[in-house]
C-alpha cells in the first residue's frame, strides 16, 4: 500500500516527479489520462514524507476529469 498520489497534469509534469523509461512511458501513454494509477521511482524532487518509506517510490496519476485537469491547470 502506498501512502501518497501525486495527481499530474501531463507527461512534463509526471516527469519532474518520476524517473521513467521509454517503455514505462510507453505503456502510461498508453492509458492516461484516466482512472490508473502507477508506482514508480521518485525524483529527488518529491519530499521523503511522500515517498514509500523503503522502496522511495510514489503513485503518479494523470486523470482524466475536466474539473481536475482545470485545477491542475490554474495551480501550475
Amino acid at each position: 500500500k502506498h501512502h501518497f498520489t501525486l495527481v499530474c497534469k501531463d507527461f512534463a509534469q509526471l516527469g519532474q516527479f518520476v524517473n521513467i523509461g521509454n517503455d514505462v512511458f510507453r505503456a502510461i501513454k498508453a492509458v492516461t489520462p484516466g482512472s490508473y494509477t502507477f508506482i514508480l521511482p521518485a525524483t529527488k524532487e518529491v519530499p521523503r514524507r511522500l515517498l514509500h518509506p523503503k522502496k522511495k517510490t510514489v503513485g503518479v496519476r494523470i486523470p482524466d476529469n475536466r474539473v481536475v485537469q482545470a485545477l491542475l491547470a490554474e495551480l501550475g
